[in-house]
């Protein structure tokens, strides 16, 4: 049986083994049948011994021999040790091949690609081909990865590798001495570092020829450093307005790290943290004719600014990879679309770094650009044209970059008193309906301040004289203590006068020296004027007797259309035959090529629509193409619109307001905004916009009452306009009006009831004006401080004010938290408001909201009457006025008393309610005529107002940085009397 078992299994089963007698072996035979019972009570019966034969007692001795005497060579292959040998060296092994099958395999690598990897965080993915949807050969043929994620549907799947296979390397330096990687070029406390830079491709993704670049490092100071990316053979510097010089206590410096074979990256750290601030180390680097790229990594996502864009937030969303195109055009209008904030572009934004502290940067470029934000988080430019010209603000405080910016792009404006009123302004075919409006208005004895009669008026030849009907309501309204906005367009209609003017004195625009160039505006031909070239500015204060007139009549005046507009559908066709197209002013569809960009900024699809063609020349920038500075020419128009207001009315401050804007639009006027419609969502819109204008140096800024286009029903329209009247009261420029063929919406065009209940709210914007005087002129003397601040602005270091979008502050002192949703079937409607860090006090009643050291958040429940503004404790408020008194104009509320708001500041705890211990409260009050430019030093006061902890009120006057002698005394019918104060927060006294 034994002999039979192993044939069958090729199995010997050995129970014991005799080291003595090892030709004597035991062999155990399967049991079947047996059951557990036996086994522990039956006692097992002996085994037979079974003999085995010769040759089995052989077989079984060298078996085992094997197993009791093993060899060197045994324990060099099986023993323990060697064994954990083997598996530590497998696991190293494996950890070089899985990595190189996922990189080879997983991840689709291109022959192409040979310098980095496509096994990246799907974080990390930068777009190979923005706005181009590619096939997987195609993307490899480019040299990037192509790999579909299904989890971030936001993800590019044809991605840059990293490195990327489009970048630049440093030329070698011949220095002897780098014979090291990495190598560090410090800027540390130069003025100036260049290296040269050899592209790694010829061509950059979009097939276009890659350019050599410098890479330029300058600083300005101590707070300003400079990157400069540019081509020497391609680009012209001749304009550049950075002034370079060194500092002494510099708070950023620059590292360029250079690595073996010429990779480099430009980091940019605070020194007092050591914290990046800017790297350029992920992304491509692509610098080619019509297309370039730069990425710089953020250190946190509390990005501000890089507007205009249609935006609910201030902040952007980075987990979408939201892109948006900084290019100014005015798209047409389509009914029950939402508002369009395409009239600005402004490459610029503050962004947190981990410390709390904060740094800015500026990219200097007037052409298209796309902006990118990526999750990691990073933002990205994509420009068509110019250098890639990064300006970089220390900071640290958000006072600080503002002032740090409008030092390069300049200070705003301070406008004229009157500019704080409230304004009228409309477009309507109803030639009564401006007389209907003032009869109504002072019926109503609502305040207002100004009105433009129609913005039609002369449209669309701006610049012909007014007739004498206009004429007699401007005397109307100077009779009656108020002002006359003008409205300009840019365009001047072909044979008009102003046409015939500007084409005599060379000052149009062509396609080349020998073209002329024309638009079309609601079915006229139209010629444009280069506001770049100087002898525009004599055009417009020499064009016979009507500009002088035109500007002598005007008190201020409004720009629209100045992106500018040109509504011609454009025959690119006839450009494609061999003939010279017929641009004529009967065919202004044949004066502009197709552009035939191999990129454009995202949302646009034809870079020529709806405006000027980019490849007209600007004689007043030595011929430079059009495109090169589009975003400029709305705001070059407004600076020559400026300086024949200060030409005809030399003794007062010129008031300006653009519907377009761009870096430095705040030295010369402020922002009105375009098309609104009338709802909330387009109301929490402006505030953004608003807030964003102020970061830009714009504070003179408001977003249009009510809408400009578009209707509702009545209920909604009045609850609507109702809430925006209340938010729109804090807004520095304050103002209703309509586009052309929609629904007016002043006041009275809502009924006599309706407009009853906005007196309220109008007059305490007047009451407030004292205030927000003050801060503009604080703007304009103190480096451009926004009037209206987001709550970041004043508690950088509150988390909780970081990511507020639909509240705000005026100054330091007011906050304003606006309701965007409606009230409906309901009594009241909850408004989320977050309290910053102190102690907060209701505006009307004085009680105490908020008492905390960390902030807090509370659910308010709001009326339709009702409008959420706080104090800040600690602060003196300087207003003028009452509710009550139906005054009309800001001339009669400057002829009443002053009172002072006084809050006092409270013992910070986290319990609300807590009585105040050791309060006090300062503030600030700036007093002149409201007129006189600073620099003919008008009789003027800037006082300090201060209440100690023994309850004692002192004012103090402050060194004036403008302005002349003492305003009290003067002649002026100006009231510097304070009559009385309110306090908010004193203790009780029995």
């Amino acid at each position: 049986m034994p002999g039979l078992w192993r044939k069958i299994t090729g199995t010997v089963i050995i129970t014991n083994v005799d080291d003595e007698e090892g030709a004597s072996v035991v062999a155990s035979t399967p049991r079947t049948g047996e059951s557990k019972k036996s086994k522990t009570q039956a006692k097992p019966t002996p085994e037979p011994k079974v003999e085995l034969s010769y040759e089995e007692k052989q077989e079984k001795t060298a078996e085992l021999k094997y197993k009791k005497e093993p060899t060197c060579i045994d324990r060099l292959l099986f023993g323990k040790v060697v064994r954990l040998v083997y598996m530590l060296i497998l696991c190293f092994l494996l950890g070089l091949i899985v990595p190189y099958i996922l990189a080879t395999y997983a991840f689709i690598q291109t022959s192409d690609n040979v310098r980095g990897t496509c096994a990246l965080n799907v974080s990390y993915r930068f777009d190979c081909l923005p706005g181009k949807v590619t096939g997987e050969d195609q993307c490899h043929a480019l040299g990037c990865c192509f790999n579909v994620d299904m989890q971030d549907m936001y993800a590019p799947i044809c991605y840059h590798s990293v490195p990327s296979e489009y970048g630049y390397i440093v030329e070698d330096t011949n220095d002897e001495a780098l014979d090291s990687y990495p190598v560090f070029h410090r800027m540390g406390s130069d003025e100036d570092l260049t290296l040269n830079l050899t592209f790694l491709r010829k061509v950059s993704n979009f097939g276009t020829p890659s350019w050599p670049l410098q890479l330029k490092i300058q600083r300005r100071g101590n707070d300003v450093v400079r990157i400069l990316l540019w081509s020497p053979g391609h680009d012209d510097l001749i304009n550049d307005d950075f002034i370079s010089h060194p500092g002494s206590d510099q708070q950023l410096d620059v590292v360029v790290e250079e690595q073996a074979g010429g990779d480099f990256n430009v980091t940019v750290v605070r020194l007092s943290t050591n914290e990046t601030v800017l790297e350029t180390v992920f992304g491509p680097l692509i610098y080619s004719e019509n297309y370039m790229e730069i990425t710089t990594r953020l250190p946190t996502y509390n990005l501000y600014g890089l507007g205009q864009r249609d935006n609910f937030d201030l902040t952007p969303d980075f987990s979408q990879r939201e892109r948006w195109a900084l290019y100014n055009r005015e798209d047409e209008f389509e009914a029950g679309s939402s508002s369009s904030l395409a009239y600005g572009s402004h490459p610029f934004f503050m962004n947190f770094e981990n410390s709390g502290d904060m740094y800015g940067v500026y990219l200097k470029n007037s052409g298209p650009v796309e902006v990118g934000v990526l999750p990691i988080p990073a933002v990205i430019f994509r420009a068509v044209v110019g250098a890639l010209d990064l300006r970089v603000m220390a900071g640290p405080r958000p006072r600080d970059v503002t002032q740090q910016y409008t030092s390069m792009v300049g200070v705003p404006a301070f406008p004229p008193y009157w500019s704080l009123g409230y304004h009228l302004c409309r477009s309507s075919d109803n030639s009564s309906e401006y007389d209907f409006i003032v009869d109504t208005m002072e019926e109503a004895e609502l305040p207002y301040e100004s009105d433009c009669i129609d913005t039609r008026l002369n449209y669309p030849n701006s610049y012909a004289a007014l007739s004498s009907e206009a004429q007699q309501k401007i005397q109307q309204m100077r009779n009656s203590s108020r002002k006359f906005l003008l409205v300009q367009y840019p365009f001047l209609p072909v044979d008009s006068s102003a046409y015939n003017a500007s084409r005599d004195m060379d000052v149009l625009l062509k396609l080349n020296d020998s073209i002329p160039y024309f638009g079309t505006v609601e079915g006229q031909a139209m010629g444009y004027p280069d506001y770049f070239d100087e002898k525009s500015s004599n055009w417009l204060s020499r064009y016979g007797d009507a500009s002088a007139e035109l500007y002598s009549l005007a008190d201020g005046v409004i720009l629209l259309r100045n992106t500018p507009l040109n509504e011609a559908v454009l025959n690119y066709v006839e450009w494609m035959e061999p003939f010279q197209p017929n641009c004529t002013a009967s065919t202004p569809e044949e004066c502009c090529p197709s552009a035939n960009l191999p990129f454009l900024p995202f949302g646009l699809s034809d870079i020529n629509n709806r405006t000027l063609c980019s490849f007209l020349e600007h004689p007043g920038l030595g011929n430079v193409p059009h495109m090169e500075d589009h975003n400029a020419y709305g705001s070059a128009y407004l600076r020559r619109v400026y300086q024949a207001m200060q030409q005809t009315h030399s003794n007062t401050r010129p008031f300006l307001t653009s519907q377009t804007t761009d870096p430095g639009t705040g030295v010369h006027g402020g922002h009105l905004g375009g098309f609104y419609t009338p709802d909330f969502i387009s109301q929490k819109m402006g505030l953004v916009q608003v807030l964003e204008m102020g970061l830009y140096g714009v504070p003179m800024v408001g977003a249009p009452l009510c809408g400009t286009v578009n209707d509702t029903n009545e209920e909604l329209r009045s609850e609507w306009c109702l809430r925006a009247h209340q938010t729109g009261a804090f807004y520095p420029l304050m103002i209703s009006y309509n586009e052309h063929s929609h629904a007016t919406r002043n006041p009275p065009n809502l009924g006599k009831g309706f407009s009853l209940k906005l007196a309220l709210y109008i007059r305490q914007r007047y009451m407030i004006l004292p205030y927000m005087y003050t801060l503009m002129y604080e703007a304009h003397t103190q480096g451009g401080v926004p009037v209206v601040r987001p709550l970041f602005y004043e508690y950088p270091h509150d988390l909780g004010s970081r990511g507020v979008s639909s509240q705000f502050l005026v100054g330091e002192g007011l906050m304003v938290s606006p309701v965007f949703t409606s009230v409906r079937e309901e009594t009241s409607v909850p408004v989320h408001i977050h309290f910053p860090p102190g102690c907060w006090y209701n505006l009307y009643t004085g009680a105490l909201f908020s008492n905390s050291s960390n902030g807090t958040d509370q659910d308010v429940p709001t009326l339709l009457t009702d409008v959420n503004v706080h104090v800040r404790g600690g602060v003196v408020l300087p207003l003028q006025g009452n509710l009550q008194d139906a005054v009309m104009t800001t001339e009669e509320f400057r002829a009443a008393p002053l009172h002072l708001l006084v809050a006092l500041s409270c013992q910070v705890n986290d319990t609300e309610g807590a009585e105040p211990d050791g309060a006090t409260a300062s503030g600030r009050l700036y007093v002149d005529d409201g007129a006189t430019p600073l620099e003919q030093e008008p009789p003027a006061d800037h006082l300090q107002m201060l209440v100690r902890e023994n309850s004692e009120l002192t004012v103090t006057r402050l060194p004036r940085v403008l302005g002349g002698n003492g305003i009290c005394g003067s002649s002026h019918n100006i009231s510097t009397l304070i009559t009385s104060a309110r306090v908010f927060g004193a203790p009780q006294v029995n």
